[in-house]
């Protein structure tokens, strides 16, 4: 019997035959196991940001109205459990240990080219677990892009498409209207579509693939809208219903309009049939937590994590920033190399009076040095040290009880952060 650190070990190892586009290798694996994902209603959530926080609102609301819920996001920011929930618990080491086991017993012996990915071996693991907890309804994040993404292999009760700015664009393409494909390829024939995509070209493409596919399509701002008022509470209407004086429980003026389309998605769940109270919305929104997205950690400084890892986040972060008052922000940085690093800079650094340069513990993150020389044209001061750790310590030493601390551009360094902020 293998240990939980034995199988993650396997587990993290399928991470080495690198991202697999393409649903073959997804659709062998469920029809082996019976096709655990035709068990129970599921919701997909896709987009470039926004999905997960979108998704962890689609599910509170849900649970809160007395299903039993499923929710698969990703990645996670400190342990691998934080991407397969029941009832908002993440599942138990024991569980996972079992299903990693099982998963791996079926493919051993495959070649490398017909094992499944690192996320495919993981979306596959939630299928069963969701199959044998019995949940009512599941909502699936999409891990990158959406048409050949391992989650699609599911045809949904409604698919959400938050909203489309470009991210990896080696693998979706260079232009919004590519990346708007990849992701419109979650539009199923007859499955309701919820669009946040404001930037013309991809509402376009979004549209055009809705209509090719003969299916309703919802469009923020045109079919559902929200006011957001100064106390932090908002009104939501659209042709189905208006609400007044809502919350969220996540933080930042941005996760209003993410609200707005976990809503849109609940109610074209109460049209399927889904009792679905306003009671249960209410709470459920006001209940919804998502780490590392604009989370308040501390306060005296006040310590604000938000990951941050493309030029729209960023934009968002700095947006959001700007909302708060604190005398001098302490900006906590650790971004991987890949990503659009001047883009992300132009917006968050001129923010900072300081910024702390550092590395989260992974092979693609930017060296603190080659990062300290892209900020220099800034004029801004830095300070550089190698582990997120050290960086969270030096910036709550150097900041005053009026400052604001934000660590941002990476899941990995907010992960890292996270850990580091705990109570010891």
């Amino acid at each position: 019997m293998h240990t939980i650190e034995d199988n993650l070990k396997y587990l993290y190892g399928l991470k080495n035959t690198g991202i697999k586009l393409g649903l073959d290798r997804i659709k062998w694996l469920v029809s082996l196991l019976n096709n655990p994902h035709t068990y129970y209603p599921s919701i997909i959530v896709g987009g470039t940001n926004g999905k997960g926080s979108t998704s962890s609102m689609i599910e509170s609301v849900l649970r809160h109205s007395g299903l039993k819920t499923g929710l698969l996001t990703s990645p996670h920011l400190e342990r691998f459990n934080e991407r397969i929930k029941i009832d908002g618990q993440e599942i138990s080491d024991r569980e996972l240990s079992a299903l990693i086991s099982a998963l791996h017993n079926s493919v051993k012996g495959l070649s490398s080219e017909a094992s499944p990915s690192f996320f495919e071996f993981t979306t596959v693991m939630a299928f069963q677990h969701f199959k044998k907890s019995k949940v009512k309804a599941a909502v699936l994040e999409v891990g990158m892009g959406g048409r050949l993404d391992a989650v699609n292999v599911v045809t949904p009760h409604v698919s959400v498409i938050t909203n489309v700015s470009k991210d990896h664009e080696k693998a979706l393409g260079n232009s919004l209207k590519d990346i708007a494909l990849e992701k419109a390829g979650i539009i199923k024939p007859g499955v309701p579509v919820v669009c946040g995509a404001e930037a013309r070209t991809a509402a376009k493409v979004i549209d055009a693939v809705s209509y090719k596919k003969k299916t309703d399509l919802y469009q923020f701002d045109r079919d559902f809208s929200v006011t957001l008022a100064s106390d932090g509470s908002f009104d939501y209407e659209s042709k189905f219903n208006t609400f007044t004086g809502l919350r969220t429980g996540l933080f930042g003026a941005h996760q209003v309009k993410n609200a707005a389309c976990a809503l849109a998605a609940i109610e074209l769940m109460q049209k399927k049939g889904f009792v679905i109270s306003e009671q249960a919305i209410r709470e459920g929104l006001a209940n919804a937590f998502w780490p590392g997205r604009f989370e308040l950690i501390s306060e005296e400084p006040m310590v604000v994590l938000d990951c941050a890892h493309n030029p729209a986040a960023a934009i968002t972060l700095a947006d959001s920033l700007k909302s708060l008052e604190y005398e001098n922000l302490i900006l906590v940085l650790g971004v991987m190399k890949d990503k659009a690093l001047d883009e992300i800079l132009k917006w968050l650094v001129p923010l900072a009076s300081r910024v702390i340069v550092t590395k989260p513990d992974i092979e693609r993150a930017i060296e603190p040095e080659d990062l300290e020389r892209m900020i220099a044209p800034f004029g801004v001061e830095t300070l550089l040290t190698e582990r997120v750790e050290s960086a969270v310590d030096i910036a709550k030493n150097v900041a005053s009880p009026r400052d604001l601390v934000c660590v941002a551009g990476s899941l990995f360094t907010v992960g890292e952060a996270r850990t580091a902020l705990r109570p010891r």
